[in-house]
């Protein structure tokens, strides 16, 4: 994670999800859960920056079912 967060921050998010999505493979399974809960994060982010509010609740539910307590995530849903 490092080129993707700085898509988002410079606001090209089609470019931020895109390089979120390739990474996906790359932190599944059990021992990358924290890291998958970034990942979702951050699209989450990018997509609610796009205005996409369907997807990026869903992005942030796969980002808690990875790591519940993902503080980031809780604070961008709103509980």
């Amino acid at each position: 994670m490092g080129v993707e967060v700085l898509e988002v921050g410079r606001g090209n998010l089609d470019a931020a999800i895109g390089l979120l999505n390739e990474a996906l493979p790359q932190v599944q399974g059990g021992e990358n859960r924290e890291l998958r809960s970034v990942v979702f994060y951050g699209l989450a982010a990018a997509f609610a920056n796009k205005g996409e509010r369907t997807k990026a609740l869903a992005s942030l539910e796969e980002s808690l079912k990875a790591a519940p307590g993902n503080r980031n995530a809780i604070a961008l849903k709103g509980e």
